[in-house]
C-alpha cells in the first residue's frame, strides 16, 4: 500500500489544478444547494417518520444506509450536514474514480480528468440520486467504498495477492446493501478497465485472467448481500418488500414488447435528446457513442492484433450500462442508472483527447455546457418549487387552522402545482410538488403533504387509504381551494380539496 500512496501523491500533485477546478465545477452545480436550503420527494419522511422510513429500507434491501445512518452523525437527520458531507464525497469520488483508470496508464491529463469528473459531477442522473437528502450523504460514502474495491481488486491483481481480493469482496458486498444499482456500476468499471487493457494489446486469454476474478468478486458479494438482507430482516423482523420483484416485466407482458421497449430504451440512451430526454441524455451521450463508433472504424482500419476481441468489448461497452435494464424487461427510473454517465465519461474523455482533434474537443466542452446549464436550471427550479410549497403550505394551514385538526385528520383532494415562472425545469422528482407528487396514489397527496407540513410545524394530522375513499364522497360539494366552501369538516375528518 506504501507504494499505492506514493502513485496517489503524483496523481494529485499531476493534476492539482483540474482537481481545483472539479471542486469549483461541483461548488457551482450542487454546491447550490449549500446556500438555498430545500427538501424534495421522501425527504419530508426522513424528517418525520425516521424510524419507520428506515425497517422500509431494510425491507427493500438497503440495511447499509440504516447502519450508517447509526454509525456517523446522521441521526437525527440534519440537512445542512447531508449536503455538505454530499458536495465533499461526491466531488472526491468523480477523482477517485478517474484514478482507477489513471493508474492502468499512469498518463498525466489534467484536460482529461477535467473532461472526465465535470460530466459525473454535471450529470442529472448523479444530481437527482442525490437530490435525495434523506441518503445522499450514505450515498457519496459508498461511492468512495466502491472505488476502494475496485482499487483493492486491481492491487489483488498486480501483486498476485488473494486477500486483497477478500477485502473487494466485503467493499463490494458493503455497496450493495446501501443501493442495488452498485451492481451494474462494477460490472461498468471492470468492462471499462477492461477495454483499456485490451486497446493497450493483451489478448484474449491475458483479459480472462483479469476478468474472471472480478466475476467471482461480483457474485460472491451479490450472495453475501443476500445472506445479510435475510439476517437483517430477521433481526428487526422486517418483511421483504415486493418493491424490486415487481420492477420485473419479463413474461408479464408479450416477449416481443419487452425485447422492443429494452431496445427502445437503448436507442434513446445515446440519441434521447432528439426524443426530448435531453436531460438525461444530452449531447454528451451522443458524442460518447460516436466516439466508440470512430474507434471501431479506427480499429478496422489500422493493422492490429486482436481486431476481433476490440470490435466485442466496444459493442459489449454500449449495452452493459443497460444490464438492469435487460434483465428486468423494463426501464430503470433515472437516478438508478448510475453506470451509464460513467461509460458516458469515460469514452468522451479518454477517446476524444486520443483523437486529437480541437473541433471535437470543442463540440466536448459545449456538450458538457450545454448539460451543466440544463442540471443548474433543475436544481435552481426545485428551490424556487420549495419556496411556493411553503407559501401554498402557510396558505392553507391558515384556513385549516380554523378547524379542529388536532383531532381530526386531514384529507387533500386533488393537488396543487405552482405554475410559476421560476420553475422552469422538472427532472424525475427534483422541482414537483410535495400537494401534486403522489395525485393518483390510494391516500391521495395528503398523505405527504401533511408530513411537508409537519417539517414547518403545522400540526397536520396524516390521513388513511380508507379516509381519503370516504372523502371522494363529498368531492362535488367542494369548491377549489382557497375559494370559499373548499373545506368540508365531517366527524372524524378536515376535508379540503385542492383542484
Amino acid at each position: 500500500m506504501k507504494k499505492e500512496w506514493k502513485l496517489w501523491k503524483q496523481f494529485i500533485k499531476e493534476h492539482q489544478k483540474s482537481i481545483f477546478a472539479l471542486f469549483l465545477v461541483s461548488f457551482f452545480t450542487f454546491g447550490f444547494k449549500l446556500f438555498h436550503y430545500s427538501i424534495s420527494i421522501d425527504t419530508e419522511t426522513i424528517l418525520t417518520i425516521p424510524t419507520r422510513l428506515f425497517k422500509s429500507w431494510i425491507g427493500i434491501g438497503r440495511p447499509v444506509l440504516v447502519f450508517l445512518k447509526y454509525v456517523f452523525p446522521f441521526r437525527p437527520f440534519n440537512p445542512f450536514l447531508a449536503i455538505l458531507v454530499t458536495y465533499i464525497l461526491f466531488t472526491i469520488f468523480t477523482i477517485f474514480l478517474y484514478y482507477l483508470f489513471y493508474r492502468k496508464k499512469r498518463e498525466k491529463s489534467p484536460f482529461r480528468l477535467f473532461l472526465f469528473g465535470s460530466i459525473l459531477l454535471t450529470s442529472a442522473i448523479y444530481i437527482e440520486q442525490l437530490g435525495f437528502l434523506l441518503q445522499s450523504a450514505e450515498i457519496s460514502i459508498i461511492f468512495l467504498i466502491f472505488c476502494f474495491s475496485v482499487l483493492l481488486f486491481l492491487i489483488g491483481q498486480e501483486e498476485k495477492k488473494k486477500w486483497y481480493y477478500f477485502f473487494s469482496f466485503l467493499c463490494l458486498t458493503f455497496c450493495f446493501g446501501a443501493y442495488q444499482s452498485f451492481v451494474l456500476l462494477f460490472i461498468t468499471v471492470i468492462a471499462l478497465l477492461t477495454f483499456m487493457e485490451i486497446k493497450e494489446g493483451r489478448g484474449f486469454q491475458s483479459s480472462c485472467a483479469f476478468v474472471l476474478p472480478a466475476i467471482f468478486i461480483c457474485l460472491f458479494s451479490g450472495i453475501g448481500y443476500i445472506i445479510g438482507c435475510k439476517i437483517c430482516n430477521l433481526l428487526v423482523h422486517s418483511n421483504e418488500s415486493v418493491y424490486l420483484s415487481n420492477q420485473i416485466v419479463w413474461f408479464k407482458q408479450p416477449i416481443m414488447l419487452t425485447i422492443k421497449n429494452i431496445f427502445t430504451l437503448i436507442f434513446e440512451g445515446y440519441f434521447g435528446v432528439f426524443f426530448e430526454k435531453g436531460l438525461f441524455y444530452g449531447f454528451v451521450n451522443l458524442l460518447a457513442f460516436l466516439f466508440l463508433m470512430m474507434y471501431l472504424v479506427s480499429v478496422f482500419k489500422r493493422r492490429e492484433k486482436n481486431k476481433f476481441l476490440k470490435c466485442i468489448i466496444v459493442v459489449l461497452l454500449l449495452f452493459v450500462p443497460f444490464s438492469l435494464t435487460i434483465f428486468l424487461g423494463a426501464k430503470e427510473v433515472y437516478r438508478a442508472q448510475l453506470a451509464l454517465p460513467v461509460l458516458v465519461a469515460f469514452s468522451v474523455s479518454f477517446l476524444s483527447v486520443s483523437f486529437k482533434n480541437s473541433i471535437l474537443s470543442v463540440l466536448v466542452v459545449l456538450a458538457i455546457s450545454n448539460q451543466f446549464i440544463l442540471t443548474y436550471q433543475v436544481l435552481v427550479s426545485d428551490y424556487f418549487r420549495y419556496l411556493e410549497d411553503v407559501s401554498y403550505a402557510n396558505l392553507l394551514y391558515s384556513e385549516l387552522k380554523n378547524y379542529n385538526i388536532l383531532e381530526k385528520r386531514v384529507v387533500m383532494l386533488g393537488g396543487f402545482s405552482s405554475t410559476s415562472p421560476l420553475i422552469i425545469r422538472q427532472g424525475e422528482t427534483l422541482g414537483h410538488s410535495f400537494f401534486h407528487w403522489d395525485l393518483y396514489f390510494e391516500t391521495g397527496v395528503g398523505e405527504r403533504a401533511s408530513r411537508f407540513m409537519q417539517t414547518l410545524g403545522y400540526p397536520i394530522l396524516t390521513n388513511t387509504k380508507e379516509d381519503f375513499q370516504y372523502a371522494k364522497n363529498f368531492e362535488e360539494m367542494l369548491e377549489v381551494f382557497p375559494n370559499k366552501n373548499s373545506i368540508l369538516e365531517t366527524e372524524e375528518l378536515v376535508i379540503v380539496r385542492l383542484s
